[in-house]
């Protein structure tokens, strides 16, 4: 799982929370939205090619995550508080009540303005949201296995690896309503250990560095326990390999 978002700097205005609803009403902030954007564009002219529009203002993006970061930082300056999930949404509030969310790039890579910026109101706001707050327990499960030609592969969650085969296993921090935490709050902190069966897998990184990704390899019939801390949050996934059936 990905976490390349900017986290949420000290917010005057308090902590934020999980347990919110959200609605499109009426922004406050587009104005402010756009004010970054012009403030971000005279300081990094190199973040965009002005000469490749879709509207007014809506330049190429040629640097997305600097792009966004950038609007974020603009924004704090200005005393707000914001942050990004460095994807295309900008969050912002000046408040304890609530806090908005905006979509400020278009599909096509470039800045987005107008009345489709605006998405939605939270209430209460949204961010920031600690880790150690908004994680209530992680997950660790395959969510998939591949095996070898006459192999059948056991179900994700049988946590059943046959020799000849190899399983994708993943961490999850995941809320206390059970769903999964937000990457812009977990961030890219995780430890993995094996504390049981040293000799009955073997633990792959995953390609391109997904560090809540692992690839297990079993060696050995027998049962191992693998575990992953995230944010001072441990669970463990309880497998057993299982002999060739073929």
């Amino acid at each position: 799982m990905p976490g390349l978002a900017s986290p949420a700097a000290t917010c005057p205005f308090g902590q934020g929370t999980l347990e919110f609803s959200c609605s499109r009403t009426t922004g406050q902030f587009e104005p402010d939205i756009n004010a970054a954007i012009d403030r971000l564009a005279v300081k990094h002219p190199e973040y965009f090619d002005t000469a490749d529009t879709k509207g007014d203002g809506e330049w190429r993006v040629l640097r997305q995550h600097e792009y966004l970061d950038g609007v974020v930082d603009e924004l704090r300056l200005w005393k707000f508080c914001a942050q990004t999930d460095r994807g295309s949404i900008v969050s912002v509030r000046n408040g304890s009540e609530s806090s908005e969310n905006y979509n400020i790039l278009l599909p096509t890579g470039h800045v987005q303005r107008g009345g489709r910026v605006y998405l939605q109101t939270c209430s209460p706001p949204s961010f920031p949201v600690e880790a150690k707050d908004a994680i209530a327990y992680v997950r660790v499960h395959f969510y998939s296995v591949e095996c070898e030609a006459g192999i059948e592969p056991p179900r994700n969650g049988a946590n059943e690896l046959p020799i000849g085969c190899r399983g994708m296993a993943t961490a999850t921090p995941k809320q206390r309503t059970n769903l999964d935490v937000p990457p812009e709050i977990v961030g890219t902190e995780i430890a993995w250990s094996l504390e049981q069966g040293k000799d009955k897998i073997l633990v792959h990184d995953w390609p391109g560095g997904n560090a809540f990704n692992k690839i297990l390899v079993p060696q050995n019939v027998g049962h191992y326990q693998l575990c992953a801390t995230v944010h001072g949050v441990t669970r463990c996934q309880d497998a057993d390999v299982l002999p060739d059936p073929r």
